[in-house]
């Protein structure tokens, strides 16, 4: 049985639309592993983990499309009413946790306020140096995006901090500390300090351009807010140099899950309105299947009555009887609980 056009143009819009999945589903596990990789430490820093949980659900369902892209592409192609179902099955759970990962990255990207800034000074203060995941984000943080502390011109948030202590301890004194007026005090960790930048690639080098300057200069940052420019650290805080970086990637992921996410429903309508032909389809090829059947059954049952004067048959036996039933030469006879209509070939 030859299908309508209309199953053929819509069996080759899904096929197309797998198609547009297979490559999502491959630029999300991308954009999610380099995401991860770049941006590692972001909720160990703002104290929530909404960020990194809707990225690693963006990679899960990102190998879900681009595997059952490939399944879908099979399913619809071979009319097989299991394989469809299960696809449209799969469709709605991915086409549900897509729309939650993705929301799950704005709302993250939205969240980033005062809330997650009092977060980032209680780490900063006082889990940093004493915490070895803590105080990596931090770093990573800092030099990564060249910035230092939360706010703005914020170095004073390092003065009293675990940090602080701890690496301005004196050593000839003991439970003392440096004094601030001392050569050897430490405003600011490493972390801080400006980097060379290669003139070739435009990318930070690991050559700091004057560490001591950076950490313990006294005639201005990061000793005061004010005074003469010190291009050896980092003037910028790292939390809105963070929403930015977070509304440079959010939006992207976000937007990328919508979009995928508008396919999927187009796909799921596409999918059961082929799964229904699917179903007629193979409903008419088992009624093919059981005419000749119910032909020999019929025949048994007519030779029964007729003997030797049994009449031929058409091949086609499957017509709509005429209403005038008082023709000799058509012929009903109950078979399998239908009752199957035969006509002579001399009608």
């Amino acid at each position: 049985m030859r299908r309508p056009l209309i199953h053929r143009q819509l069996t080759l819009y899904i096929v197309v639309i797998n198609g547009l999945y297979f490559l999502f589903g491959i630029t999300l596990i991308v954009l999610g592993i380099y995401t991860i990789i770049d941006n590692a430490n972001i909720s160990e820093l703002a104290g929530t983990a909404l960020y990194a949980s809707g990225v690693y659900m963006l990679i899960f369902f990102g190998l879900i499309i681009t595997a059952f892209s490939i399944c879908g592409c099979v399913a619809v192609e071979k009319e097989n009413r299991c394989m469809i179902i299960t696809y449209i099955v799969i469709l709605c759970i991915t086409i549900l946790f897509l729309f939650i990962s993705g929301v799950m990255v704005l709302v993250f990207k939205s969240s980033v306020g005062n809330a997650a800034k009092e977060i980032m000074i209680s780490t900063l203060r006082n889990q940093y140096g004493r915490y070895k995941i803590i105080t990596d984000a931090w770093n990573v943080t800092q030099s990564r995006l060249r910035c230092c502390g939360v706010d703005d011109l914020g170095w004073h948030v390092y003065n009293d901090s675990w940090w602080d202590v701890f690496i301005n301890t004196d050593i000839y004194e003991k439970n003392a500390k440096l004094t601030r007026t001392s050569p050897f005090y430490k405003f600011v960790p490493e972390s801080c300090c400006a980097t060379i930048i290669d003139a070739i690639t435009g990318w930070p080098t690991r050559t700091y351009r004057d560490l001591t300057r950076c950490q313990t200069w006294q005639y201005g940052p990061p000793s005061f807010t004010d005074g003469p420019h010190n291009d050896a650290i980092y003037y910028a805080g790292c939390f809105n140099s963070l929403k930015d970086y977070i509304n440079q990637y959010g939006k992207a992921i976000g937007a990328l899950a919508m979009i995928t996410i508008v396919l999927l429903v187009s796909d799921f309508i596409g999918a059961i309105d082929n799964a229904v032909a699917a179903v007629k389809r193979n409903k008419w090829e088992k009624t093919k299947l059981r005419q000749p059947l119910l032909h020999e059954c019929a025949f048994l049952n007519l030779r029964k009555y007729f003997g030797n004067d049994t009449p031929h048959f058409h091949s086609s036996q499957f017509e709509k009887p005429f209403h005038e039933t008082n023709d000799l030469t058509n012929y009903f006879a109950p078979c399998d609980g239908q009752l199957v209509w035969l006509r002579s070939k001399y009608s």
